[in-house]
């Protein structure tokens, strides 16, 4: 469940991200993947330190 999961997750980020390019939202596709990316990784860090 969780290895396909990760795969509808990612492809849905991509399409929306994609999207908001072609409708030329670009400040908003900045926001969206500078959010998503380093927003994930940040939390990842914080969980991991809150972990242990």
């Amino acid at each position: 469940m969780g290895f396909f999961g990760a795969f509808t997750t990612f492809s849905t980020f991509s399409m929306e991200l994609i999207e908001l390019i072609r409708k030329k939202f670009y400040k908003k596709a900045i926001l969206y993947f500078s959010l998503s990316i380093f927003g994930s990784i940040g939390f990842f860090l914080i969980g991991s330190i809150v972990g242990k």
